[in-house]
């Protein structure tokens, strides 16, 4: 981008303005003396230029605001697949509600550590997430390799389900 944007844009963009100014001026004043011109001509140049360097930087930062929009929303879709179920995940984000569903044959897993909350205590925090994430990754290829649901994890609970029936193709899990 930069100055070689701002060119760009001064020669496609508003060289046939400044050209049209030029000659306009020209025809309309023509008692002034050449330096008197030739000021006028550099500060419509400087002009032009600055115009150009201002679009091309609201351009760019127009680009860079639409990425940042994006990482944060593929961040926060992420971080929802984490604690929800994706039918729920995208339900959410149609209706921003979820509705409550009712299964007549399901079994509920819910984990917690023995004793988290005073082991934790005693271990580094670094240590401590990767232990979790540990188990964790290793709940979800579980889940993933039994064809179960996750429901979602709270701290050193994970929750999951089984005998859900997909709904999107109207079988049992």
């Amino acid at each position: 981008i930069g100055t070689f944007g701002g060119f760009r844009i001064l020669f496609f963009n508003y060289l046939p303005v400044f050209i049209s100014i030029v000659i306009i001026y020209f025809m309309f004043n023509p008692t002034l003396s050449i330096m008197a011109e030739f000021g006028n001509v550099i500060f419509l140049t400087i002009a032009c230029f600055s115009l150009s360097q201002i679009q091309e930087n609201l351009r760019f930062n127009e680009f860079r605001s639409r990425k940042i929009a994006e990482f944060e929303k593929d961040k926060s879709n992420a971080m929802l697949l984490n604690i929800l179920p994706s039918e729920a995940v995208e339900e959410l984000k149609n209706t921003g509600t979820v509705k409550s569903k009712k299964f007549e044959n399901a079994t509920i897993l819910f984990t917690d550590f023995s004793n988290f909350t005073s082991k934790a205590e005693h271990v580094e925090p670094e240590k401590l997430g990767k232990s979790i994430d540990f188990y964790f990754r290793s709940f979800d290829a579980i889940i993933e390799k039994h064809q179960l649901e996750k429901i979602k994890t709270i701290g050193d609970s994970y929750m999951c389900a089984g005998g859900l029936p997909d709904l999107s193709k109207g079988v049992k899990k």
